[in-house]
């Protein structure tokens, strides 16, 4: 997590909108698992995308790809990518860091204005967090399948379970 706290500041003082989906959400929601990447569902209206580009560039990342970092903001290119490479996010990476890896989606998971609706807020070293909600994530990780979306499914369900527990006691 502290890996990433440059980027969160960077997106905040950038007003980037964006959620924290994957195994850093999965975290913050209380479930423990090992993650090495963050994965971030950015709105990709364009404007947007040009604050998520200056944000990023501004801590050390750039596209993992060799590509220009305004081709992620092109939704042409976004969906070329997509249909002839079968790719789901793309990748940046810091020279300075090179473990460090954010992974964006190139098109929307699930309509991004609802699960911003949704979302919750998670405060680390200061900052206040958007993650996805609970039920999201559990929305987009059985559409995954994959063993660790398995177990991270189980968790958050277990992590709804006591937050509701913990409510109706109130």
């Amino acid at each position: 997590m502290a890996t990433y706290i440059d980027i969160f500041k960077a997106l905040h003082k950038h007003r980037v909108r964006y959620l924290v989906v994957g195994g850093v959400a999965v975290n913050l929601l209380g479930v423990s698992r090992s993650t090495a990447d963050l994965d971030l569902f950015v709105c990709l209206d364009p404007k947007n995308l040009m604050r998520f580009a200056q944000a990023v560039e501004e801590v050390g990342y750039r596209p993992k790809l060799p590509v220009k970092m305004s081709d992620f903001s092109n939704p042409e290119c976004r969906r070329r990518w997509k249909e002839e490479k079968g790719m789901l996010v793309f990748s940046f990476w810091n020279p300075k860091d090179p473990l460090a890896l954010v992974d964006v989606f190139v098109e929307e998971p699930m309509p991004f204005e609802e699960m911003d609706q949704r979302k919750m807020r998670k405060v680390a070293e200061g900052l206040s967090i958007p993650v996805a909600s609970p039920e999201d994530l559990i929305a987009m990780k059985e559409q995954c399948g994959r063993p660790k979306d398995r177990y991270d499914v189980d968790g958050l369900r277990e992590a709804v379970r006591l937050r509701n527990a913990a409510k109706n006691k109130r």
